[in-house]
Order: C-alpha cells, then structure tokens, then sequence
C-alpha cells in the first residue's frame, strides 16, 4: 500500500482468506472421513473412532473473522 512518499507491507487478506478456507475444507473431510469410517465388531475401532469424533466436536473450527479484512491502517502525525 502506498501513502503519500511511503510504502507499508500488508498481508493480502483475500488470499489469506482463501488459504484458510482451504484448511477448513479440509480439516471438514478429515472429521467426515473418520465419522463415516467402517468398523468391524471387536477391533477396538468404535470406541476409537468415537473418541476421535468427541475430540474433534469438542473442538470446532472457528469461521473467519469477520474483522479480517477491517483495516485501521492511519498513517501521519497524531
């Protein structure tokens, strides 16, 4: 971003935006992919399985903040 003779460095949010968005996917077919997974009867494979898919609920993936792409960039003498 340029102000006036200076150049300020700032994070591109969109793209920052979209690379978590990305996480998100992905982390989202990882807890699908372990919920929807077969078990077979006396494996020890249900109780692990539900003890994963307790973990990862207790835990929810946060949305994006909306206040990512606020900016309160001021620039000059206060």
């Amino acid at each position: 971003m340029d102000i006036g003779d200076a150049s300020i460095s700032g994070v591109d949010t969109n793209a920052l935006e979209t690379w978590m968005n990305g996480i998100v996917s992905s982390l989202q077919a990882l807890y699908t992919a372990i919920q929807t997974s077969p078990v077979t009867p006396m494996d020890g494979g249900a109780s692990y399985k539900a003890g994963l898919a307790g973990a990862i609920s207790s835990k929810p993936i946060p949305s994006v903040p909306p206040a990512l792409k606020v900016s309160n960039l001021k620039y000059g003498k206060t």
